[in-house]
């Protein structure tokens, strides 16, 4: 019984090390990949659709960028405005331009009050 503990706390550690590991070695946050992967879905960056129904049920980016959004969505109601790293992300992807953010942010889900939603901040801001 001794050695079944001892290999399950190996896992864990395993475990433990590997989910603390890809985080520090990402470049860009699980959130910007994510828009990366709405705004531009032709990209390199996105994987390939799914194919089969082993590989739907396996798509992580999918699972993880359905809890990115859903944080996003949380926060917006709980604040009323956006989260800063949303923000950031967002002109992180369109090369600082306020406009461009602007512009996407409008054309969005987040047409109306979408000055509160921003409250005042820019990319030179964040």
């Amino acid at each position: 019984m001794s050695s079944m503990s001892s290999w399950t706390i190996l896992l864990l550690m395993f475990v433990l090390a590997l989910v603390t590991w890809v985080p520090a070695s990402a470049k860009e946050s699980p959130l910007e990949h994510c828009l990366r992967r709405i705004i531009n879905p032709s990209s390199s960056l996105s994987s390939p659709p799914p194919t089969t129904k082993v590989y739907q049920w396996f798509d992580v980016h999918r699972y993880v960028c359905n809890d990115q959004f859903r944080v996003v969505e949380h926060y917006v109601r709980l604040t009323g405005k956006f989260p800063t790293n949303y923000l950031k992300a967002l002109c992180n992807i369109l090369g600082n331009n306020d406009q461009k953010v602007k512009h996407y942010l409008k054309g969005g889900i987040f047409i109306q009050g979408y000055q509160g939603l921003i409250a005042g901040r820019t990319c030179a801001t964040i």
